[in-house]
């Protein structure tokens, strides 16, 4: 009976010696990972800290970053402040103008790049010096219109022409 006793103890002690055995890894593991993760924080917070530098060397950037993003109309009633400006530009021209604006934002190829934009048709009624002005004043809005088809047609049935533009509003709105 005697030496089933130290038999236990040992692989009591054995099985002890596994337990924290397998515990040490663990622990080195998480350790490591923590360290990275730290490294990895200590170095955002770096470039973050660059970033608020810079912005306070360049005090322009943040006007023109705000200005950039009133570019990328982010909801429904910011498009239709896009919409208001081209009727407005419109009513200026002396144009009649007709709008399509899809329901849903798309992908829309920027350059290579897939960006999402709503697709929209401006159709346009007046005369040719009008319509050459509203695509003029169409560049200078603070928007991004992408025109992919631009068609001027003469007006069938009373003077002057007739124009139609597709192409996409590009906005910050996921597809």
């Amino acid at each position: 009976m005697k030496s089933g006793l130290p038999t236990i103890q040992i692989i009591g002690f054995v099985s002890s010696l596994l337990v924290v055995g397998v515990l040490f890894v663990y622990t080195q593991r998480q350790l490591g990972q923590t360290a990275l993760l730290r490294a990895h924080v200590n170095s955002l917070e770096e470039s973050r800290k660059k970033l608020a530098q810079l912005s306070s060397r360049l005090p322009g950037v943040e006007t023109e970053t705000n200005r950039w993003l009133t570019a990328l109309p982010l909801s429904e009633e910011e498009v239709s402040f896009f919409a208001a400006s081209l009727e407005g530009v419109a009513k200026e021209k002396g144009l009649t103008i007709s709008l399509d604006l899809e329901d849903f934002p798309k992908q829309v190829d920027i350059g290579g790049k897939m960006l999402p934009g709503l697709g929209l048709i401006i159709t346009l009624e007046g005369s040719f010096d009008g319509v050459r002005s509203f695509l003029t004043d169409l560049v200078g809005l603070n928007y991004f219109f992408k025109t992919d088809k631009l068609t001027i047609l003469a007006h069938e049935t009373k003077p002057g022409v007739k124009a139609a533009i597709n192409g996409s509003l590009m906005t910050s709105l996921t597809p």
